[in-house]
């Protein structure tokens, strides 16, 4: 890894956003909140406003069997929501 690419879903004080931060130190330890100091200098682009929640998880595969990523998004608007699902299959490198 040359730059780590973080997806940040910022609800806190209406924010409502998800953002792509970039151009920042790799840590050992995966930043999720936008306030947080390793952000402060990062590049970012709104990638979607209105979002009610989200979610990104992932479950590591074994010598057998594939990993996987899950995303779900929710965006409310005008009183009504619209929730994207998505899972990915990550492949083994054993």
């Amino acid at each position: 890894v040359d730059t780590p690419v973080s997806y940040v879903c910022d609800l806190s004080n209406g924010q409502k956003r998800l953002t792509r931060y970039w151009d920042y130190a790799i840590t050992a330890v995966q930043a999720t909140d936008p306030s947080q100091d390793i952000f402060a200098n990062a590049r970012t682009a709104p990638l979607a406003n209105h979002v009610s929640s989200c979610a990104f998880s992932y479950t590591p595969g074994t010598a057998s069997v594939y990993g996987m990523v899950n995303l779900t998004l929710s965006f409310t608007r005008g009183g009504e929501t619209i929730t994207l699902m998505r899972e990915i299959t990550v492949e083994n490198d054993l």
